[in-house]
């Protein structure tokens, strides 16, 4: 399942457009989620990240993505293969770890 806007009477726990936090400064590819997201393949539940409002990939710009209290306390932590520019706005969607 990707994420897609339900506009009313959504899915409760999605979260769209949610900054990603970290320095930008060209070096950094390390960057973190306010609140812990899912990602499970079994169910087809996966964040969609965007660099200045275009969809990008893991494997492809997104290295991995970690969860950064241990295994199954949810995922919080992105690292790009390419660190973003200063002037990149870095967001994500994504359903509520619980």
């Amino acid at each position: 399942m990707r994420l897609k806007n339900p506009g009313f009477g959504g899915i409760r726990g999605l979260r769209f457009n949610q900054p990603l936090t970290g320095v930008q400064n060209g070096l950094n590819r390390f960057f973190t989620t306010a609140e812990k997201f899912r990602y499970d393949l079994v169910e087809k539940v996966e964040p969609v990240f965007k660099r200045n409002g275009q969809t990008v990939y893991l494997g492809i710009e997104i290295k991995e993505i970690n969860e950064s209290s241990g295994v199954g306390t949810g995922y919080d932590t992105v690292e790009y293969l390419k660190a973003p520019k200063k002037s990149d706005k870095l967001t994500i969607d994504y359903l509520l770890f619980d």
